[in-house]
């Protein structure tokens, strides 16, 4: 019902138009929302996915903060954090975050052990992939269930082959 809101709303938006209305957005939102009896957190965090669409990173970091600065729960505005800062400590927090709302949502799991293999963490790596395969279970994430399975064989065995290189940056 959301979605199909900023859609209608996105979609009076002309392609010679260079530039979006969020206020517009925001303020139609903001309404729908209140009136369904949804929480000021869910609203910010569906705005933070919203201008994440757009590529204006800094209005959704500042949305997706202030969701799970109201709602620590919300999981998935945990894990939108993470995806603009892997790589870098915030990013393993706020992964760890997402696990711990939501212990049973797979895709944190695997970027926490991505990363722990990146950095050369190894069995952290190895838990965090063991952890992943536990869950994972939903067809979108066959691709990383077949990279977390051949890393953890790679991991496992002590020899590096070619998913341990490709993740490692060496290929």
């Amino acid at each position: 019902m959301i979605a199909a809101l900023i859609g209608a709303l996105i979609s009076t938006v002309s392609f010679a138009e260079e530039t979006v209305d969020f206020s517009k957005i925001e303020g139609a939102l903001w309404q729908r929302m209140r009136e369904e009896g949804r929480s000021t957190a869910e609203f910010h965090m569906t705005m933070g996915m919203t201008y994440a669409e757009f590529g204006e990173e800094e209005r959704a970091i500042d949305h997706l903060k202030e969701a799970v600065a109201l709602d620590p729960g919300l999981f998935m505005a945990w894990y939108r954090l993470a995806l603009f800062y892997l790589g870098e400590p915030q990013g393993e927090g706020y992964l760890k975050k997402a696990v711990e709302a939501n212990p049973s949502y797979a895709p944190p799991y695997y970027w926490l052990a991505y990363q722990y293999c990146r950095d050369g963490h190894d069995g952290q790596a190895r838990e965090f992939f063991e952890s992943y395969l536990k869950v994972a279970q939903e067809p979108d994430e066959s691709a990383r269930i077949l990279t977390a399975r051949k890393a953890l064989d790679e991991l496992r065995s002590g020899l590096e082959g070619a998913t341990l290189r490709k993740i490692r940056l060496k290929d």
